[in-house]
């Protein structure tokens, strides 16, 4: 046991000394993670993807070298944002499924906020509604619980935005309206507002509420002059509008506006072309313009065919370099898993024999009392027994109450069975408890015998007692 306890204050002590040389949590998040969304989230706006896998691989080989498994858990995450945004939903589930074991033991809010919110887009875009919930039920929990004030209000409004997002995507719009507008008060935006625009044009056809939410987009937008994809939304919004008010001309240009700014983006892949195409066809057809339908349906087509062939099995070179590298890291984290639990097995089998003896010993001890009680009582048993059979044989009036103090169940059963019985009747009974024969029973009674034979009889009808059944075993089943 020296030996054993030895060990424990060595690991423990290795342990504190590990602690100790580390970084803090707090300094490294200030360091790391909040330099890092804020540039991750500036290029998923701008829908820059490969720029923002090259970011999070840069940051990745960092929280590597500091062993900062949050750091890690973070670069994942923005790098299977990316995967997904081009359909590679496979790739986005195993940087997932790697982020979620690095944030087993996690107090990151930051982290867990932005883990459970990009999760809950994936299982959105898989028609996992319910999932999608879930998962964005607990971003909004570990978003309130962010102490940094900035990152707090700006993931806030982001799952909030997704919130109110998957409201409308299953036809709730007066809840999806409800989290579009927390979204916008705490973290105001051209995006949310053309979120809100779009949802008064679908759910009750509210044109003034829509004009109203998608002017203030677009000049925000036309202020900042920013090519990002909140400009495309925004552009393609204002475009929505104007068909469904029919101003045709205008629908088209801003419709035109949001495809010269997805252009520069020059990303192929983005699931915007779906709509914007799409959109195109559509206007084409409502202007009469059959060539223009034509040529923007073939458009529409290609983009959906492109978009869907990036099915979960596919990846890219850049993929496949990051999943391998995450399949060789888990094998590495398994062999050391294995000789964790090896260590702990060892130390686990040393303390089952140490507690097996101490168990042994006081189970020992426990038959020892547990015979010596069982000997007290059939003692005490055995005296109140003797104690009655001398007052019956004295026909002592004392007997049948010491009889219930020492049968109480079998009283109380009898009752219960023929709640009429009279004590002389009870008397009987307990004289059938006590073995007393019938020969007996007569003499203590100082009855005939026969008389005894005839009470026995009416107890067994008063009782229900079968012809079949021995009376004595049947009234020793009562108590």
């Amino acid at each position: 046991m020296k030996k054993i306890a030895h060990i424990i204050f060595l690991f423990l002590f290795q342990w504190l000394l590990i602690s100790c040389n580390s970084p803090s949590p707090d300094k490294l998040s200030a360091s790391f993670d909040i330099p890092l969304i804020q540039q991750s989230e500036s290029l998923i706006i701008s829908g820059s993807n490969n720029d923002l896998i090259t970011l999070n691989t840069n940051y990745l080989q960092i929280a590597k070298e500091k062993k900062y498994k949050d750091g890690e858990a973070l670069c994942y995450i923005y790098i299977a944002s990316a995967y997904f945004q081009t359909g590679n939903y496979d790739g986005a589930q195993i940087l997932l499924k790697r982020v979620k074991d690095l944030l087993s033991e996690s107090n990151n809010m930051m982290v867990k906020t932005l883990y459970f919110t990009y999760n809950s887009r994936l299982n959105v875009m898989l028609d996992l509604y319910s999932k999608g919930f879930d998962y964005n039920s607990k971003a909004i929990y570990y978003a309130g619980k962010i102490k940094d004030k900035k990152t707090k209000t700006f993931l806030l409004s982001k799952t909030y935005k997704n919130r109110g997002k998957l409201f409308q995507i299953i036809s709730k719009y007066d809840s999806s309206l409800i989290y579009f507008h927390k979204a916008l008060k705490i973290a105001p935006s051209p995006r949310i507002k053309s979120d809100i625009a779009l949802l008064y044009l679908w759910s009750n056809q509210k044109i003034d509420s829509s004009f109203i939410y998608t002017s203030d987009a677009l000049k925000e937008i036309q202020k900042k002059k920013t090519i990002t994809t909140d400009a495309v939304f925004t552009y393609f919004v204002a475009a929505t509008y104007y068909r469904e008010i029919k101003e045709f001309g205008k629908a088209k240009e801003y419709l035109d506006k949001s495809l010269e700014i997805m252009d520069k983006i020059r990303d192929p892949q983005h699931e915007m072309y779906v709509y914007l195409y799409c959109d195109k066809q559509i206007l084409a057809k409502k202007m009469g313009d059959k060539k223009q339908e034509a040529y923007y349906y073939a458009k529409f087509s290609q983009a959906k065919d492109r978009f869907g062939k990036q099915k979960p099995h596919t990846a890219n070179t850049i993929n496949e370099e990051f999943l391998s590298e995450i399949k060789n890291n888990e094998k590495k984290s398994k062999i050391h898993t294995f000789l964790y639990i090896a260590f702990l097995s060892i130390l686990l089998f040393f303390v089952c024999i140490y507690a097996y003896k101490q168990i042994k010993t006081l189970k020992s001890k426990k038959a020892k009392l547990k015979d010596e009680a069982e000997v007290l009582k059939h003692q005490v048993h055995d005296r109140r027994y003797e104690d009655l059979i001398k007052l019956i044989k004295k026909n002592d009036s004392s007997f049948f109450m010491k009889f219930k103090e020492t049968y109480p169940e079998l009283v109380h059963n009898l009752l219960v069975r023929c709640p009429d019985l009279e004590t002389s009747e009870l008397v009987f009974c307990a004289m059938l408890k006590l073995n007393f024969t019938s020969k007996e029973i007569a003499t203590y009674l100082f009855i005939l015998p026969k008389s005894a034979q005839q009470r026995k009889s009416r107890i067994r009808k008063r009782l229900n007692i079968s012809s079949e059944e021995d009376i004595y075993d049947f009234i020793n089943s009562l108590g």
